[in-house]
C-alpha cells in the first residue's frame, strides 16, 4: 500500500485569478493551493487532498477548489467542515478534526495561504503535533504571497516554502537535548532528513551535481553526529574525542548553501561547535590504522576526559559517570607511575587496579588503624566508586532497592574535585621489607629446611603447633637463614577451624609489610596448610604478588626422620600471581 501523502489546506471566501511562481515555473490559478499542485514536481505531488472549510468557504470557494483538484490530480478532494474558530473550543475542534484524518506513517504538505486569519497559527500548531508526536513526515509548507505586489502588477506571486520555519522548533529541541543530555542523536536525524531533501531536489532537477554534493556533505555531518551520540552515550572518551574533533572540523567547513536553508543556522552551528571545544583533541592526530595505540596518556588528555566525567555528573547521568570515573582513576595511577604508553595494556591496568583495591582491602581489615588519613580517604573513595558503579551497572539486580541516587555520590564528587586538580597523591600501601615466605611446620623439620632452600626469603612466617615450634630454630639455622622470623601458634592443629580469624589478624601486619609472598603448601596438618593458603589469599588483597610451591620427599618416613636436612624436590604450582586478577 502506497504511503499517504496528504496536502492540507484551508479555504476562504475569496478567489482571484493570480499568477503564482515556484522553482522557476509559474501558473495562473484562482486559488494558491491549486497553483501549488500544478507547480510541485511529480514526486512531490500528494495523493490525498484535505481542505478545511467554514460554512462561508464551502459556499464560496469549495466548488472551484474541488474541480481544480479533480482536473490536476484526477482524485477527489476531501472537505473537512470546521467552525469559524472564534473560541478556544472551536480552535481545538478544528485541530482535532484535521489530526484525525492522518493515519500512521502519512506524509504532510501544508498550504497556509487562504482560510481564517489565524489559520496559519492553527496550522503551525497542528504541524508540530503531527510531526513531533504522531511521527508524520513534513514534506513541505507553502504560502502564496498574494499582497506583495500591487493588484494590477503582472509579476508572478511567489509561493514560499515555509518548511524551515516549521522545522525550526525541532532544531531548537534537538539543540536543547544536546545541551541538557549531551546526545546529538536528534541533531543527526534532522541533518539526515536535510540530506534526503537535498538529494530529492537533485533528482527532481536533473541530478544537479552541486545539489548531490550538498546532500553528501549533509549526510557526512549526520553520520558524525550519530558517531558522537554513540560515543557519548557509551561513555567512550577517546572515541568521543575523535567524533567531536571530526564533527567540529566538518561544521567549520560546511558549505554555506546548507546553513542558508535553515533560519538561525549560524547560531545553532556556533553553539554546537562551542560545546564540542571542551572534548575535542587539542593536538592533531592521524586516524589511520590503530590510531588509539598512538595516543599517550598525559595531563592534557586526563583533563579532557575529566571534562567528560564532569558533564555526566552535571547531567545526573550517574551510570556513565561512575563507569568512566573508575577507568579514569586507573589511567591516572598509570600516569602518576610514569607509564604513559601502557594505559591500553590489560596487565598494566590490572596492576594499577590492584594497587587501589589493596588500600580498600586494608581499610576493611584489622590493620586499618595503621592507615593514614589520606590512605583512608582513598579507600573510602575507591570503595564508593566501585559500589556506585556496580549498583548501577548491574541495573539494580540486588536485594535492596535503589530508588534515589546514593548519598555517597556527593562524597565521591568531593574527592573527585581534589583528584582532578592533583591535590591528592598517588596512594601507596605497605611493602618495603622484601619477600616473605609463609610455611607450616609439623613433626618433620625438614619441610621448613627444604622450603627455605628452595625459595630463600627476606622474612619468614611459620604456622606451628606447641610441638613443632621448638624445631624452627634448628631448621632455619641448618638452612642458613638469619632473617626475621615470625611464628603463629595454632592450639589445635587438627580441628582448630575457629582459629582461622585469629591467625589472619596476627599475620596482617607481616603481610602488609611484604613486597611479595612465597607460600609453601606442604608441611604440618591439613588445617595448617589451609591456613597458609588463607594468608596467601588475604595478602593478595593487599596487592602482594605471590607464588605457591609444593615439596615432595619420596624417601621412606623413617629415613626422613633420621636424615631431615636433605632438600626435597619442589614444584611451583603457578606463576607469580596477583598481577593478572582484576579487583572489583
Amino acid at each position: 500500500m502506497a504511503t499517504q501523502h496528504i496536502l492540507l489546506t484551508a479555504l476562504g471566501r475569496e478567489q482571484r485569478s493570480t499568477v503564482y511562481a515556484l522553482h522557476g515555473r509559474s501558473v495562473e490559478e484562482p486559488l494558491a493551493p491549486l497553483a501549488l499542485l500544478r507547480l510541485l514536481p511529480p514526486d512531490a505531488k500528494p495523493n490525498r487532498v484535505l481542505a478545511l472549510c467554514t460554512e462561508g468557504a464551502k459556499q464560496a470557494t469549495w466548488g472551484t477548489f474541488a474541480n481544480g483538484v479533480r482536473q490536476t490530480l484526477h482524485i477527489e478532494a476531501e472537505r473537512v467542515d470546521i467552525p469559524d474558530g472564534t473560541t478556544t473550543a472551536e480552535i481545538r475542534e478544528i485541530v482535532e478534526k484535521a489530526a484525525e484524518k492522518f493515519p500512521e506513517g502519512a506524509e504532510l504538505t501544508l498550504d497556509v495561504t487562504h482560510g481564517l486569519r489565524h489559520f496559519p497559527f492553527v496550522a503551525y500548531a497542528l504541524a508540530l503535533y503531527l510531526t513531533s508526536l504522531r511521527g508524520i513526515q513534513l514534506r513541505g509548507a507553502y504560502y502564496g504571497m498574494l499582497d506583495v505586489f500591487a493588484r494590477d502588477s503582472n509579476e508572478p506571486r511567489p509561493i514560499l516554502d515555509l518548511r524551515p520555519l516549521l522545522e525550526l522548533p525541532e532544531w531548537f529541541h534537538a539543540v536543547r537535548v544536546f545541551r541538557e543530555t549531551g546526545s546529538t542523536a536528534p541533531l543527526g536525524d534532522l541533518v539526515s532528513r536535510l540530506a534526503a531533501v537535498l538529494r530529492a531536489e537533485a533528482q527532481s532537477t536533473g541530478n544537479k551535481p552541486e545539489l548531490h554534493r550538498l546532500a553528501g556533505s549533509a549526510q557526512s555531518v549526520s553520520q558524525q553526529l550519530d558517531r558522537f551520540a554513540f560515543a557519548y552515550e557509551a561513555a567512550l572518551p577517546v572515541e568521543l574525542g575523535k567524533a567531536a574533533t571530526l564533527l567540529s572540523e566538518s561544521l567549520q567547513h560546511l558549505p554555506p548553501e546548507i546553513p542558508h536553508r535553515l533560519p538561525l543556522a549560524g547560531g545553532i552551528i556556533a553553539f554546537v561547535r562551542a560545546a564540542l571545544d571542551s572534548v575535542v583533541f587539542s593536538t592533531p592526530l592521524s586516524w589511520k590504522g590503530e590510531w588509539k595505540k598512538r595516543l599517550k596518556i598525559d595531563a592534557q588528555e586526563l583533563a579532557r576526559q575529566a571534562t567528560v566525567i564532569d558533564r555526566y555528573f552535571e547531567r545526573e547521568q550517574l551510570p556513565l559517570a561512575a563507569g568512566l570515573l573508575r577507568e579514569w582513576v586507573i589511567s591516572w595511577v598509570l600516569y602518576q607511575q610514569g607509564n604513559p604508553t601502557a594505559w591500553w595494556a590489560r596487565a598494566d591496568r590490572v596492576r594499577a587496579e590492584h594497587q587501589l583495591g589493596a588500600i580498600k582491602a586494608a581499610a576493611a581489615s584489622d590493620f586499618n588503624i595503621h592507615l593514614s588519613d589520606e590512605q583512608l580517604s582513598w579507600a573510602q573513595f575507591w570503595s564508593d566508586v566501585l559500589e556506585l558503579r556496580n549498583a548501577l551497572h548491574h541495573h539494580g539486580m540486588r536485594e535492596h532497592a535503589l530508588e534515589t541516587p546514593p548519598q555517597t555520590v556527593e562524597r565521591i564528587k568531593e574527592f573527585w574535585a581534589r583528584l582532578k586538580k592533583n591535590a591528592v597523591q598517588l596512594p601507596s600501601l605497605g611493602g618495603g621489607k622484601g619477600r616473605l615466605l609463609i610455611t607450616a611446620i609439623g613433626n618433620r623439620p625438614g619441610v621448613l629446611y627444604s622450603a627455605l632452600a628452595a625459595a630463600p626469603p627476606d622474612r619468614l612466617l611459620v604456622i606451628c603447633s606447641k610441638q613443632s615450634a621448638p624445631m624452627i630454630g634448628e631448621a632455619t639455622q641448618r638452612a642458613g637463614f638469619g632473617g626475621p622470623t615470625s611464628r603463629i601458634l595454632v592450639n589445635d592443629p587438627h580441628g582448630g577451624f575457629d582459629e582461622f580469624n585469629r591467625v589472619r589478624v596476627e599475620a596482617t601486619q607481616i603481610l602488609f609489610e611484604a613486597d611479595d609472598i612465597t607460600a609453601n603448601l606442604t608441611g604440618g596438618t591439613t588445617l595448617m596448610g589451609l591456613m597458609v593458603q588463607q594468608l596467601v589469599e588475604f595478602g593478595s588483597r593487599f596487592n602482594r604478588p605471590y607464588r605457591r610451591l609444593a615439596l615432595i620427599d619420596r624417601r621412606p618416613p623413617a629415613v626422613q626422620d633420621a636424615e631431615p636436612w636433605v632438600q626435597s624436590t619442589f614444584y611451583w604450582l603457578d606463576g607469580q600471581r596477583g598481577e593478572n586478577d582484576a579487583a572489583d
